[in-house]
């Protein structure tokens, strides 16, 4: 079963501000489909594929922003919050 750091830092990425590319965000879901097949548990394993499924929409999402000439975002949007 997935540990709870595991399962954190599927959600949680990046402790700290920084760009968190398309390729790290496929890495991230790979992360997540392994947690998903070391659980027991069916409700943790379809959160898994989920958070995972949600990476790669957003991976795939950004790649075709950009190729339609968008500029990625380099600004933590987090200060907004404050």
């Amino acid at each position: 079963m997935p540990t709870r750091s595991a399962t954190e830092s599927c959600w949680k990425p990046a402790l700290q501000p920084s760009v968190v590319t398309p390729e790290a965000m496929r890495l991230f879901a790979l992360d997540c489909l392994r947690w998903a097949e070391l659980t027991d548990d069916p409700a943790q394993r379809d959160l898994m594929i989920n958070v995972a499924k949600t990476w790669m929409k957003t991976a795939s999402v950004i790649e075709r922003h950009v190729m339609n000439g968008a500029r990625p975002m380099d600004t933590d949007l987090r200060s907004l919050l404050d």
